[in-house]
């Protein structure tokens, strides 16, 4: 296994976990919401690229991508930008 450099980390607030935690949990999101919400979650518990993408069988360049979006994202205001 190949070693780059270690990821930019995904610090969560408190009202982030929750609004992610919703998005998995709720039966009527599309599959595709709900998957990179996981990608997020596990990102804000510490998880490298590899670890998440090895637990949810997706490619590398998949969660580099949605940790990337997330990351770029996160000085928005919730209230401007939901979770989704």
């Amino acid at each position: 296994m190949a070693r780059g450099p270690k990821p930019r980390a995904v610090i969560l607030s408190e009202a982030e976990i929750a609004g992610l935690s919703k998005l998995i949990k709720r039966h009527s999101t599309p599959q595709q919401i709900g998957l990179r919400a996981r990608i997020i979650q596990m990102a804000g518990r510490g998880m490298n690229n590899q670890q998440i993408s090895d637990e949810l069988d997706l490619c590398v360049n998949t969660i580099r991508l949605w940790r990337k979006r997330w990351i770029n994202r996160q000085g928005i205001p919730l209230e401007e930008v939901s979770v989704e």
